[in-house]
């Protein structure tokens, strides 16, 4: 899959097949690839990416391990975060390569919505750890 964005957003949410590869090529717009509901065929998928001043998100799961260690990066920030513990089993191993100029690579879980914060509801990550 080959994904190019000069100044727009382009997103993957829902129910996606997960491709072997991805190639993501971001100028100054957005990239949001949503991993909660994806269909994972295969246990590794190579990200090659080159981010100039934009940003490209990645929602993740429990399961879901994000390895960024082949990104070069500028002036921008690479940012991956996993609350879940390490006896969560491995679904998919996201390797991520390529270069991050002033814009920023970021592996997150989904967040709450504001109601769901508001009444003290799990996070949905935490629910899907159990």
């Amino acid at each position: 899959m080959r994904i190019e964005c000069g100044s727009g957003h382009a997103k993957r949410e829902g129910r996606w097949v997960v491709p072997q590869r991805i190639e993501a090529r971001v100028h100054s717009g957005h990239v949001k690839l949503d991993f909660t509901q994806a269909v994972i065929t295969q246990p590794v998928l190579q990200i090659d990416t080159e981010v100039r001043s934009g940003h490209v998100t990645l929602i993740t799961k429990p399961g879901i391990v994000v390895d960024t260690d082949d990104v070069a990066v500028r002036s921008g920030h690479v940012k991956v975060r996993t609350p879940w513990g390490p006896d969560v089993p491995e679904v998919l191993r996201i390797e991520v390569s390529g270069k991050v100029g002033s814009g920023h690579f970021i592996a997150r879980p989904q967040h709450r919505t504001f109601w769901q914060w508001l009444t003290r509801q799990p996070r949905p990550y935490e629910i899907a750890a159990r």
